[in-house]
Formats: structure tokens, sequence, C-alpha cells
């Protein structure tokens, strides 16, 4: 650790400006020199780390590869059960709007038929309202 002298000035005022350089100067340089070497350190670890086991030049990589596809396949996948599920649903309720339309004609021939078996004379009959055409 080294110290700037130039800013200390005369005799008597030595030793007061001698403490406060040296208290400043010391916080100064131990904050400086404790995140510069804290990121050496750390640094130096993590290169020797990865040369020995190569984890994180090529296992980093293929972490993050793996979590977006498996991201990506499970939104994929989603959405094709969901668009499965919604195909189902449409598919049932055009059946059930089909049958509900064979039911109404099956109703009205039935008594058409009855009407012709007994003997009322055949008029013209409106289908009705609920049924489509």
């Amino acid at each position: 650790m080294t110290l700037d002298w130039g800013n200390v000035r005369g005799v008597g005022s030595w030793s007061r400006s001698f403490w406060n350089l040296l208290k400043v100067r010391k916080e100064r340089f131990l904050q400086k020199d404790l995140y510069r070497s804290l990121y050496k350190y750390s640094r130096k670890r993590a290169k020797r780390f990865d040369k020995r086991t190569g984890l994180l030049s090529a296992g980093v990589p293929s972490l993050v590869m793996l979590f977006v596809a498996t991201a990506a396949g499970v939104v994929v996948i989603d959405r094709q059960f969901e668009i499965r599920d919604l195909r189902v649903r449409s598919i049932g309720q055009r059946e059930l709007s089909l049958q509900e339309e064979h039911d109404r004609m099956v109703k009205f021939l039935n008594e058409s038929e009855k009407e012709i078996k007994t003997g009322e004379a055949l008029q013209f009959k409106q289908l009705p309202k609920e049924a489509k055409v």
C-alpha cells in the first residue's frame, strides 16, 4: 500500500495531516483493493474451474438451451392441447344442434303422419319456428 505524501505541508500540521491523510487513503485503498481483489480472485478461480471441468464454457450454454427448448416445447404442446379441446367442443356443439334439429323434424313428421292417418285434409303447414331450414 503506497501513500501520497505530496499533500503534506509544514511541520506543525504534519501529524494532523498525516493521520487525516492516512485515514482517507487507507479507507479508499481498502475499499478499492477489496473489490478489485475479490473480482480478480473470483475470476481466477472461475477460469481455473472452467479449465478443469469445462462447465462454464460448455455446460452453461447447454443448460440455457435446455431450458429454452423445454419452455418452447411446453408452450407448443399446451397450444396443441388447447386447439384439440376447442375442436372437440365445437364438434360436440355441432352434433348437439344437429340432434335437436333432427328431433324437431321427427316430431313434425310424426304429427303430419297422424293427421294423414286420421283423414284430416292436407293443408300447407309451416315448419316450426325453432326448425332451421
